[in-house]
């Protein structure tokens, strides 16, 4: 029975670990959607959690409250890659290439005239 169990846990590692880290894995499993909670009550309830108060998301007073609005409304398509440290390396270096090269060319332009 014991190595029944060490073989079913096996398995279950084994296909974790061998996901598409594309894909990520989702956090309510296979629950009913009328179970799982909209984005406004999860926010309200883990900020309730975390601080032992109720966040005042029509008027916002501190910075936590203003973080949680813009994690509900502003939705910049920017934010998942400047969230993330590694990416975010890249997008800064890109962003130091374009600006030495743009430097380099009003060099130039400001040379030749």
């Amino acid at each position: 029975m014991a190595s029944a169990l060490k073989l079913q846990r096996a398995r279950s590692i084994s296909t974790r670990a061998d996901a598409d880290p594309q894909i990520p894995e989702r956090r309510f499993g296979a629950w009913p959607l009328w179970l799982v909670p909209s984005a406004w009550v999860r926010i309200m309830l883990i900020y309730r959690w975390r601080h032992g108060r109720w966040p005042r998301l029509r008027d916002p007073q501190r910075f936590t409250e203003l973080v949680q609005i813009r994690k509900l409304y502003n939705r910049d398509p920017r934010l998942p890659e400047l969230s993330d440290k590694v990416r975010v390396k890249a997008h800064v270096a890109a962003a130091e290439l374009l600006g030495l090269l743009a430097f380099v060319v009003a060099m130039i332009l400001l040379f030749v005239a």
